[in-house]
């Protein structure tokens, strides 16, 4: 399974000249986390753009019974300080509000299926 980071875009505040994101990617399979990848920094902006794909390897289990989480967070490059959540999301079967893009993914095997995803904080 790939699944492709392309861009956050986040609230306007003040965003310093140290600062930065990366993303971390999760798969679970009947309730029990699999793998996760991290997306590499990017110094942040109103719009951070990622551009990349983590791909995960899943022999045993139905795509239909997993779910894939992204999680983004702010880091400082200048001081070690701790990482401060900005949003996450959750995309999968039982996740009402995405059910129709988890729908399509799964109606359209091997073809990448883009859409903007709220994260919620």
């Amino acid at each position: 399974m790939e699944v492709g980071l392309l861009k956050v875009r986040t609230a306007h505040s003040e965003i310093s000249s140290d600062a930065a994101l990366y993303a971390r990617i999760s798969v679970q399979c009947n309730q029990s986390k699999l793998r996760y990848q991290k997306i590499s920094a990017v110094a942040r902006c109103l719009v951070t753009v990622f551009n990349e794909v983590a791909m995960f390897s899943l022999p045993e289990f139905p795509l239909e019974q997993c779910k894939i989480s992204v999680s983004v967070y702010e880091m400082r490059t200048a001081k070690k300080s701790p990482k401060h959540l900005i949003g996450q999301l959750t995309v999968g079967k039982e996740k009402s509000s995405e059910d129709k893009h988890w729908s399509v993914m799964m109606c359209s095997v091997r073809q990448p299926i883009a859409k903007w995803h709220g994260l919620l904080i």
